[in-house]
């Protein structure tokens, strides 16, 4: 299910899961797209939703496994 979720995300929202991922902070994120935080905020809540999170880190947590997991089967 959440593989179908993760195609639903916006190219703006996959950018935050893996600055975020890395170590990025909110602050960073809207830094480098030249918006305010309340921007990348938005962006980070309407993406946490399409997942079902309970939190941002669980939305990362979430990403990072569907990431993980797409990879290996790409490999087999």
């Amino acid at each position: 299910m959440l593989n179908e979720l993760r195609l639903n995300l916006t190219p703006n929202e996959t950018d935050i899961f893996g600055r975020l991922a890395c170590g990025e902070t909110v602050k960073d994120v809207a830094d480098a797209w030249g918006c305010s935080k309340t921007v990348v905020y938005r962006s980070l809540e309407r993406a946490r939703a399409k997942l079902g999170a309970a939190t941002s880190y669980h939305a990362v947590a979430m990403w990072l496994s569907e990431r993980c997991c797409s990879e290996i089967s790409n490999d087999e």
